[in-house]
Order: structure tokens, then sequence, then C-alpha cells
């Protein structure tokens, strides 16, 4: 079989046509360009750059704002909503004083700390009374629950850099009540305020209830007497 001379040269025209194409593809046309070593993957923020958090596994441009300390490049923190340098010899803030008033507590207290920091950083203050957090900020109110007693207080400190201090005092508190708990006050001692010493008094009168009645009475501000009985009934007699 006889081939024309012009076919043969127009098929070995062809076949060079695309080796140089698939050369072209596999030796540079489509390769992705080289990141020069920058890190695209990552499990903590220092595996990236400066300028860039770890987000999904992947390094990304840092964003300025910030709600914690993890939406901030490595050897920042997150202060105000803005990430900021952080510095390592950043000092505890020093509480010069505590004043609460009025003492003794009948009904609100007055709470006021002063603080200072050399670092110039802004203070977070927390009050606790009797174990519960009941207040923030550098001056408070703290309403009595109109049982007396002393109370612990304690104001906790915070620079925002991990520096926590605390400092403490006691509430003296008094009641408008004349019985208001069960045993008295928060000590539950039992010990009335009123001296009956030289007038143990008279029986003025009496209430049947359904059953036994094994506890001592609280009285109210109005005067309610309340009290429980061993019939599960709980008896306010004005």
């Amino acid at each position: 079989m006889k081939i024309d001379r012009n076919w043969k040269n127009i098929v070995v025209a062809l076949t060079a046509v695309l080796f140089v194409m698939a050369a072209g593809c596999s030796l540079g046309g489509s390769e992705p360009a080289s990141n020069n070593g920058s890190t695209t993957s990552c499990t903590v923020n220092s595996d990236c750059s400066t300028g860039q958090i770890c987000q999904n596994g992947a390094c990304v441009a840092q964003n300025t704002g910030c709600t914690t300390n993890a939406d901030c490049s490595s050897g920042q923190i997150c202060q105000s909503g803005s990430c900021v340098a952080q510095n390592s010899t950043n000092t505890s803030p020093v509480i010069n004083s505590i004043s609460i008033t009025p003492i003794p507590v009948v009904t609100t207290a007055n709470l006021s700390c002063s603080a200072s920091d050399s670092d110039g950083d802004t203070l977070i203050y927390t009050w606790n009374i009797g174990g519960i957090n009941v207040a923030t900020g550098v001056n408070a109110t703290w309403n009595s629950p109109n049982i007396p007693g002393n109370y612990d207080a304690v104001v906790t400190v915070d620079d925002g850099h991990g520096n926590v201090v605390t400092g403490g005092t006691y509430i003296t508190a008094t009641s408008n009540a004349p019985w208001p708990r069960f045993h008295y006050n928060m000590q539950s001692t039992g010990l009335s305020p009123f001296t009956a010493s030289s007038d143990l008094g008279a029986l003025k009168w009496s209430y049947t209830t359904g059953f036994l009645i094994e506890s001592s009475p609280a009285i109210g501000v109005d005067g309610t007497i309340c009290v429980g009985s061993l019939n599960y009934n709980l008896y306010a007699i004005h």
C-alpha cells in the first residue's frame, strides 16, 4: 500500500505537536506556584507566620479584633477586643484599700476598692460575699439578706494578663426582724440580742397546731411568726 509523501509529512508534524503539548503539561504549564516555604497547615497559632493565626487547620491573616486569647497570634493576648503584644514582664496589680459602709449593714452596703497597676492595665473587680459573687466594678452595692451575722467579703482584681490578686475583710450585718431565721443568725448561735435576765416575760397568747413543734420559730419584720410542724405544715401567725 502506498502513502502519499505529503500525508506522511502531515502525520509526522501532528505527532511532534502532540508530544510538545504533553511535555508542556507535565513540565510546568499548570504546576502550582511555590509557597516559598510558608506554612499553610497548622495545629496551633505558633505554627503560623507573624501576622497569622491558625484557623480550621490553616494559617490565615490575623484579624486584629478578638474575643479570647485564642484569636490572636503567638505572643499576643486579647485585650479590650484587640490583639496586643503580651508583656512577659507584666506585673500584678496591688490592692491599696477596701472600704465597706455603713457598718453594721442593715439593708444595703457600699463596696469600694482602691487598686493600682504599674503597667497601666485596665483592672477588673469582682466582689464575693458569703461565698457568692454578688457584684463587679471598683464601686458596687450589696443588698443584705436581712439575716444578722458576720459575712466574709472578698474582692478579686484581675489585670487581664493572668495576674490576679485578692483582698478580704468581713461585714457585720444586722436585721430589722427580731428573729429572722432558725437559730437567729448566719452563725446559728441561737443567742438573742435582747436581755431578758431581769424580766422572764408572761404568756400573751397561744396557738394549737396539728402536731408537735420541735423547731424555734422565725419572726419577720412585720411581726409574723413562722414555724413548721411535724405534720408537714408551715404556720404563719400574725
